[in-house]
């Protein structure tokens, strides 16, 4: 017995963005017009639901595929883009699960050490925490050690 092997299909989203899905969501999936909904790092697939009375709601497609997660869990999306949404890249998790699982540009060979682009410095973290920028990597690197 060999691996099966699925096909996804893209939808359209607002802003030029598309997401992807299995083909077993895609026809339930396209009965409703979905947006894209920037977040951070990443984009998520929403919808609006109107409740009446000028309110709505907002749905999340990986909710709508994987089943709102009960009180606790959270859907992980495990390649950090929130828009893959093909049930392989879905997990249910805790919430420190799903920090635990997000995803940092790497932009230097050591850990903790990031490029801010915006500042045109190194920054140097430890656990989230922010240790301060620096001009040269090697003095966020020593920041990073000094710091443990």
């Amino acid at each position: 017995m060999g691996k099966e092997k699925y096909s996804m299909k893209t939808i359209p989203l607002t802003r030029g963005y598309f997401t992807i899905v299995d083909d077993q969501d895609y026809y339930n999936i396209m009965q409703w017009k979905w947006c894209v909904k920037p977040h951070g790092r990443t984009a998520y697939a929403i919808r609006r639901i109107g409740l009446g009375h000028n309110r709505q709601t907002t749905a999340y497609l990986h909710h709508f595929i994987v089943g709102t997660p009960s009180l606790g869990f959270e859907v992980d999306h495990i390649d950090g883009n929130g828009l893959n949404n093909t049930r392989a890249n879905l997990r249910l998790v805790t919430h420190s699960e799903n920090m635990q699982n997000q995803h940092q540009p790497k932009s230097s060979k050591f850990v903790g050490v990031i490029w801010d682009k915006s500042r045109n410095k190194w920054q140097a973290r430890i656990k989230g925490e922010l240790l301060g920028r620096f001009l040269l990597e090697e003095d966020a690197v020593r920041a990073i050690k000094g710091g443990r």
